[in-house]
């Protein structure tokens, strides 16, 4: 997606010369009338009934037409289209797919940026996406990384690393909060706690901590006092610091058998949960029960997503990386690195010239979420790794005034991973184009006249 050489102009600049034929590719028949729908809604509209074979093409996988704009598929557009199907997932308002996780929120805990499967997301179709999005992800391990924020749980479930529990409220509500008395029982409890506060710590810090504070406390038979199990196993209760006794507990802790999933729904614990007090004596079998429901809050969705991802990438495959791994493969690195980009980065033409070192120089002072968003203008890809090509952009000699190439706006390539800049006087003005470009100029616009090819897939 390039931003046009005119002066102030946004016209993007072309994905490259030449129609590349995308292997494995889908068929640019008749145009899909899409009524505003998302680039995502429209990819399962049209690969709903394909099977599983076109994801395993170890490069471009499909070919894109873009309603209304001039480029031609040379692999920049593919990457721009996976580019906005991971940008429209991770937004909440692009799909009702995922959903912030409380976290972030509330502003606690680490993984604040990542989204969780939305629970109440359950519908045929809502799997099928789901399903789907498995399969891009297997894609992407084989070719074109996509740009997905999901915390650790999420990432150690698909690779196997992690094992939850199938449970509803309903299923808590009938089955009781489990821990019992039987060795099998305890072990699946303390099995289950680790997961909790070592994984979903990751995408609700504020419940972990509430739980923990309620499972620790110990109160004296007497009522006359609190005391804190303190055997390394839990993080200590903070009720003790309140003064909390069995006869004041009801009137400090008010909440009832229920619990909030991570989409903002209030579901029952038991029967009647809403009018069900949580008191002192029956503050474990509470806890247990939120446990359990809240580690299996997304689990349909999440098991939809690696059914997907196992018809393209086989699961003994997955069961033999690290967590860390998967999320590198089909995500790529969490940080832009600027040392990475220069490092690899060609630049044409360019001997003896400022540019590139001005460029380094700036996009060492961009954020992170400018960077990758650099990325994507100039590759149509939002994460590493990548080999930039840094060239010089041709300055007409006439119409231009005074202040020459400061009027014109950087160009890209996105099919050949180019970026062209043109002699810009100074580090902030080459700043302020390529900001702008970055967040503005993102149409792929000038392989040749739009409405001229009716094999369009994309609006």
């Amino acid at each position: 997606a390039g931003a046009g050489a005119g002066a102030g102009a946004g016209a993007g600049a072309g994905a490259g010369a030449g129609a590349g034929a995308g292997a494995g590719a889908v068929a640019a028949g008749a145009a899909v009338g899409n009524g505003g729908m998302s680039v995502f809604s429209q990819l399962h509209q049209q690969l709903a009934h394909r099977g599983p074979g076109m994801f395993l093409w170890p490069g471009d996988w499909m070919n894109v037409k873009l309603v209304g704009e001039g480029a031609s598929d040379a692999g920049g557009v593919f990457r721009e289209i996976v580019s906005e199907v991971a940008s429209e997932l991770m937004s909440e308002s692009g799909t009702d797919l995922f959903v912030l996780t409380p976290n972030g929120k509330h502003g606690l805990g680490e993984y604040k940026e990542c989204l969780v499967p939305n629970p109440a997301a359950t519908s045929r179709q809502q799997l099928e996406q789901y399903e789907l999005i498995g399969r891009l992800m297997g894609a992407a391990v084989r070719s074109e990384s996509m740009w997905l924020m999901f915390p650790p749980l999420v990432w150690k479930f698909l690779c196997f690393e992690l094992a939850l529990e199938p449970v509803s409220a309903a299923a808590a509500a009938d089955a009781g909060g489990g821990g019992g008395g039987d060795c099998d029982g305890q072990r699946q409890h303390a099995l289950l706690l680790r997961e909790w506060t070592e994984d979903f710590v990751h995408v609700d810090a504020g419940c972990v901590r509430a739980m923990a504070d309620l499972e620790a406390v110990l109160l004296d038979d007497e009522g006359g006092g609190a005391a804190v199990v303190d055997d390394g196993s839990r993080p200590s209760s903070r009720l003790s610091q309140y003064g909390v006794t069995a006869a004041t507990f009801e009137d400090l802790f008010d909440e009832t058998f229920s619990t909030v999933l991570s989409n903002g729904q209030e579901v029952e614990l038991v029967r009647g949960g809403r009018a069900r007090r949580v008191t002192y004596a029956n503050r474990l079998d509470y806890v247990a029960r939120v446990v359990r429901v809240r580690l299996a809050e997304s689990l349909p969705q999440l098991a939809a997503m690696r059914r997907g991802l196992c018809s393209v990438v086989p699961a003994a495959a997955l069961a033999v990386l690290r967590w860390e791994e998967l999320e590198r493969r089909v995500a790529g690195a969490r940080e832009i690195s600027v040392d990475e980009l220069q490092r690899t980065a060609i630049c044409e033409g360019l001997d003896n010239d400022r540019r590139p070192d001005m460029l380094w120089s700036v996009l060492r002072k961009f954020s992170n979420a400018d960077r990758r968003q650099f990325l994507r203008f100039v590759t149509g890809r939002s994460c590493l790794p990548v080999t930039l090509k840094v060239s010089g952009m041709d300055v007409p000699s006439r119409g231009l005034g005074h202040r020459g190439a400061d009027q014109l706006l950087p160009t890209s390539h996105t099919c050949f991973f180019e970026l062209m800049l043109p002699p810009y006087s100074s580090e902030e003005v080459l700043s302020a184009k390529l900001r702008y470009s970055i967040w503005h100029c993102t149409s792929i616009d000038a392989d040749y006249v739009p409405g001229v090819d009716d094999g369009v897939l994309f609006e």
